[in-house]
C-alpha cells in the first residue's frame, strides 16, 4: 500500500512538474469598422506570435473572430468569420501547421467591453488568439501530456455512506465508515478522495499503464486510481468500495486486478482473485426493504428567492455642443453665443471623464446582477431537482403495493442519473433586476432567455447519501436475484460492478489465453533510444507497452494472428514525432517504423481511433440520451431525447442479450415511442453518434 501511495504522489508530481505546460495565453488583433483585411501592424503582431509558437515543442492555437454590436446578427457573424479566416490563412501561409490550429467565430455574442462608446467598439472589433504551449525534455514528458487536462477528480465525504458519479461515466459507492488510518484507528475528520479514470488509450498511455500481467495478456473494461486522505494523512480501506463502470458489452471472466510498479516505471497487474459482478440481471420480482429510502429526511426545502433594488437610472452622456452659425447672427450676437459655446465645450470635456466613470459603475451593477441571476438559476435547478426527487420517492412509497420494489428501485436510480426537466422563467428574473432596461441589457449582453420547461443536461451529485442508500438496496436485490436466477446472457449490455478492498490502481480485466505466442520487435533506428512503443489490438480492448532497447522496442508473449496497430513516440530536437502502422502478428516479427512530426491532438486521435470507449472527435456538447418512463413503467410508450440532435446517426432498442428489438426513427426523438408490442422486461435504448460515440440507457417495461 505504501508503494502504491508513493506511485500516486509521483504521478501527481509528474502532471505538475515533469513537462512545462503554459497556462492559456490570450492576445488580440484589432480591425477597422466593417473590415477583415490585415494591416501592417496586424501582420507584424502575427509574425511575433509565429516566432513564439515555433520556439516550443508543441502548441495548440484557437482563433476566434468577434465584432462590435453595430449591425445585424447575421452580418456580424459573417464578418467575424471573415476576420478569423483571414488570420488563419495568414498563419498557415507562414508555415504554422494547420493541425495545431482551430477556428471559431462569435459575431457580437462575446463583447470584450459591454459599452456603446467608440473606444469600446474599437476594442470589440477583434480576433482573439488563445494558445497553449508545451515543452518536452523527454518522451516521458510528452506521453504524460497525452492524457486528460485535469485528470484528478476530488470529492469529500464523512463517515456516512455516499454515492458519487464521476465525469467519464463511472460511479463509486462508499459504505458507512469505509476508511481507517494506516494503523487501523478510526477517522474522525472529513475524508478527501482523489480519483482518476483511465478508460481510453490516451489516458492509459499517460499513466504508464498497459493491459498485461508479467506474462499474460489482459482485456480491460477500464482502469481507475483511488486515493484517500484525512488531514493530509494516508488512509486505507476497512470496508470494500463498489465501482460501477460505464454501460458496455459484457464479457465473461472479468475480475479485479491491482497495479504494481515494474523496474522500468510501468505498471503491471496482479489478479486479486475477486470476480466482477454486472448489473445485468433477470427481471424477476423480489421483495426489498425500501423503508430507509422512503423515510429519508430531505430537510427543509425552500424555494430560492431573488430580489433587487430598483435599477439605477442609466447615466446619459451630454451631447457635444455645436458652435453658432455666423450666417444667421449679427457679429455681436455671434461673439456672445460663441463665448457661451466655448464655456459649454470646456464643461463638456471636463465632465466627460466623470460621465464615463458613472457609466462604468452602472455597467458594473449590471454585471453584478447578471452574476446573481446565474447563481439563482443554479439554486433553482437544485430546488427543482429536490422537489421532483421528493415527489418520486413519495410515489415510490405509494406504488410499493402494486409493483415489485426491486424494479421501483431501478426506476428511481435511473431518474437520479438522467437529465431532468425544470421550469424557470429567465425573463421574469431579468425584469426584476433591470426593469425598463431589460430588453436593452438582454440584447447588449446576449443573455440566454428561457421561459418554457426545458431539460437540464448534467450528471449531478445532489443527495449522495440518498444515492448510496438506493445503490445499497439495489445491490442487495441484485445479489438475491443472482442467487436465484443468474444472468440472462453472456453477451448483453451491462455495467461492471467492481468490489475493491485496496486503494491505488484498479483494473477490471480478464485473461486472454493464447496457445501460440511470439515476439514482435519494432526497429526505430539506433539514433533514437528515447522512444516509447505501443501495440494496440483491434479486436479486443488491449494495449501493450514495448520493452525498450537500443534503437528498438520488443513485445513478448504476443498472441499470433492478431490484428494490431503499432505506435511509437519519440522526440527529435524536442519536437514530438510518431510512427504508426497496421500489422498482423506472426512468428518472431521484425518491423521497421518511419517517423513523422505530430501534434498532441493527432497522437490522441491515433491512440483512441481503435477504442470503442473513446471518441476520435469532439462533440459540440456532451452526448446525452434521456429515456423517460418512470414513474409509470406500465405506460404504453416512452419518450426519447438524444443530444446533440444534429450528430445522432441512429437510435435503437435492444434486449439485454444484445438482440435488436426495434429501430427508433429520427422523427420519434422528443416524441413518444410505443411499447404495446413488447413483453415485460428490461431493455436497452442506445443512441449512436456520427463520431462513433454511443449513449445507452436501460428501461423497465411492466405489464
Amino acid at each position: 500500500m505504501k508503494l502504491r501511495y508513493f506511485l500516486w504522489l509521483l504521478f501527481l508530481c509528474s502532471y505538475a512538474t515533469v513537462f512545462s505546460q503554459s497556462l492559456p495565453v490570450h492576445s488580440f488583433i484589432h480591425f477597422d469598422v466593417d473590415q477583415h483585411a490585415l494591416d501592417d501592424q496586424a501582420m507584424a503582431d502575427l509574425n511575433t506570435l509565429i516566432t513564439e509558437l515555433e520556439s516550443h515543442s508543441d502548441f495548440q492555437l484557437q482563433i476566434i473572430g468577434h465584432t462590435d454590436q453595430d449591425g445585424s446578427d447575421v452580418y456580424n457573424e459573417r464578418l467575424a468569420e471573415a476576420r478569423a479566416t483571414e488570420v488563419h490563412e495568414y498563419l498557415v501561409s507562414m508555415g504554422l501547421p494547420e493541425t495545431n490550429i482551430s477556428m471559431d467565430s462569435q459575431g457580437e455574442k462575446k463583447l470584450l467591453v459591454n459599452e456603446n462608446s467608440s473606444l469600446a467598439k474599437q476594442k470589440n472589433r477583434r480576433v482573439e488568439l488563445q494558445y497553449r504551449t508545451w515543452n518536452y525534455e523527454s518522451v516521458e514528458d510528452f506521453t504524460a501530456a497525452i492524457g486528460q487536462e485535469d485528470p484528478v477528480q476530488k470529492f469529500t465525504c464523512d463517515e456516512k455512506a455516499y454515492f458519487f458519479d464521476l465525469k467519464n461515466g463511472s460511479s463509486i459507492y462508499i459504505p458507512k465508515d469505509a476508511f481507517v488510518h494506516m494503523d487501523g484507528s478510526a477517522v474522525t475528520g472529513p475524508v478527501d478522495l482523489e480519483i482518476i479514470e483511465a478508460f481510453n488509450y490516451s489516458d492509459i498511455v499517460a499513466n504508464n499503464l498497459s493491459t498485461e500481467t508479467k506474462d499474460e495478456l489482459l482485456e480491460t473494461g477500464g482502469m481507475m486510481n483511488i486515493q484517500a486522505t484525512s488531514g493530509g494523512k494516508e488512509l486505507r480501506l476497512d470496508k470494500s468500495l463498489e465501482l460501477i463502470y460505464p454501460v458496455q458489452k459484457e464479457e465473461e471472466g472479468m475480475e479485479v486486478f491491482y497495479g504494481v510498479e515494474e523496474e522500468d516505471g510501468l505498471v503491471s497487474w496482479e489478479a486479486a482473485g475477486v470476480p466482477v459482478r454486472t448489473t445485468q440481471v433477470k427481471n424477476d420480482p423480489l421483495m426489498v426493504d425500501l423503508s430507509l429510502i422512503v423515510n429519508y429526511e430531505f430537510g427543509k426545502i425552500e424555494e430560492p428567492k431573488i430580489q433587487f433594488d430598483k435599477m439605477p437610472v442609466r447615466p446619459r452622456a451630454k451631447d457635444m455642443p455645436y458652435p453658432p452659425s455666423k450666417q444667421i447672427y449679427s457679429e455681436s450676437k455671434y461673439q456672445e453665443l460663441y463665448a457661451n459655446y466655448e464655456k459649454n465645450l470646456q464643461a463638456y470635456y471636463d465632465n466627460k471623464p466623470l460621465e464615463q466613470r458613472a457609466l462604468d459603475a452602472w455597467y458594473r451593477e449590471v454585471t453584478k446582477r447578471v452574476e446573481r441571476i446565474d447563481e439563482y438559476k443554479k439554486e433553482m435547478t437544485e430546488y427543482n431537482y429536490a422537489i421532483k426527487l421528493i415527489s418520486t420517492v413519495k410515489r415510490l412509497e405509494r406504488m410499493g403495493q402494486r409493483r415489485a420494489p426491486a424494479e421501483l428501485l431501478k426506476s428511481l436510480f435511473s431518474f437520479m442519473s438522467q437529465p431532468y426537466r425544470i421550469r424557470l422563467d429567465h425573463k421574469q428574473a431579468y425584469r426584476k433586476a433591470f426593469g425598463n432596461y431589460t430588453r436593452q441589457i438582454i440584447e447588449e449582453k446576449k443573455l440566454e432567455v428561457l421561459q418554457d420547461e426545458h431539460l437540464v443536461y448534467t450528471r449531478n451529485n445532489y443527495y449522495p447519501d440518498l444515492r448510496a442508500l438506493i445503490f445499497d438496496a439495489q445491490k442487495r436485490a441484485d445479489m438475491e436475484r443472482y442467487a436465484k436466477t443468474g444472468r440472462i446472457s453472456n453477451d448483453g449490455f451491462s455495467s461492471y460492478v467492481v468490489g475493491i478492498s485496496e486503494l491505488g490502481w484498479i483494473n477490471c480485466d480478464r485473461f486472454r489465453q493464447s496457445t501460440v505466442r511470439s515476439t514482435v520487435t519494432v526497429l526505430s533506428g539506433s539514433e533514437y533510444q528515447n522512444t516509447r512503443y505501443y501495440m494496440i489490438f483491434k479486436d479486443i480492448r488491449s494495449i501493450l507497452t514495448g520493452r525498450r532497447g537500443v534503437g528498438q522496442g520488443q513485445f513478448k508473449n504476443v498472441p499470433v494472428g492478431e490484428a494490431v496497430k503499432l505506435v511509437a513516440l519519440k522526440l527529435i530536437d524536442q519536437k514530438p514525432h510518431m510512427a504508426a502502422m497496421d500489422h498482423i502478428t506472426g512468428k518472431n516479427d521484425i518491423v521497421k517504423l518511419d517517423f513523422n512530426p505530430v501534434t498532441l491532438e493527432q497522437v490522441k486521435e491515433e491512440l483512441n481511433s481503435l477504442d470503442p470507449m473513446s471518441s476520435t472527435e469532439t462533440l459540440a456538447a456532451e452526448p446525452v440520451l434521456s429515456v423517460k418512463m418512470f414513474p409509470n413503467p406500465t405506460s404504453e410508450s416512452f419518450s426519447v431525447t438524444a443530444e446533440p440532435k444534429e450528430l445522432v446517426s441512429e437510435i435503437a432498442m435492444y434486449q439485454m442479450d444484445g438482440a435488436l428489438v426495434k429501430s427508433i426513427p429520427s422523427e420519434s426523438v422528443d416524441n413518444e415511442v410505443s411499447v404495446t408490442d413488447l413483453v415485460s422486461g428490461t431493455y436497452v435504448v442506445s443512441a449512436r453518434y456520427t463520431n462513433g460515440q454511443v449513449a445507452s440507457e436501460r428501461i423497465v417495461i411492466q405489464k
